[in-house]
């Protein structure tokens, strides 16, 4: 090789490495942002999966204090009426069952 060729494979030489030292550098930069992401979906979820477990509780627990009351207050208002308090408190009982059966399969998902 000639002088002057030297020196341009040289340049050429270390002009390559330097894209390859940008290249692996944005590999790391698009790595730390997907792991970043990655992160951010993983907390997110917890923390969704946190209050569905709340509202779930939530919704339990109102559906029980509904279910007291609403025979309190049917015991009450339907002690005038005597053949039909049986099948009215029946009916909603099995009805708040179901109710209370759908939110247990909702909590266990």
């Amino acid at each position: 090789m000639t002088t002057t060729t030297q020196p341009m494979t040289g340049e050429f030489f270390e002009a390559w490495r330097s894209s390859m030292k940008a290249m692996t550098w944005s590999q790391d930069q698009l790595e730390k942002l997907a792991s970043t992401w990655m992160e951010q979906g993983r907390t997110m979820r917890h923390d969704g999966e946190k209050v569905l477990e709340v509202l779930i509780s939530q919704a339990k627990t109102n559906c029980e204090e509904m279910q007291q009351k609403a025979e309190h207050g049917f015991k009450s208002s339907l002690q005038a009426v005597p053949g039909w308090d049986l099948l009215t408190q029946n009916d909603l009982r099995r009805q708040m069952d179901e109710l209370n059966k759908k939110l247990d399969g909702l909590g266990a998902r």
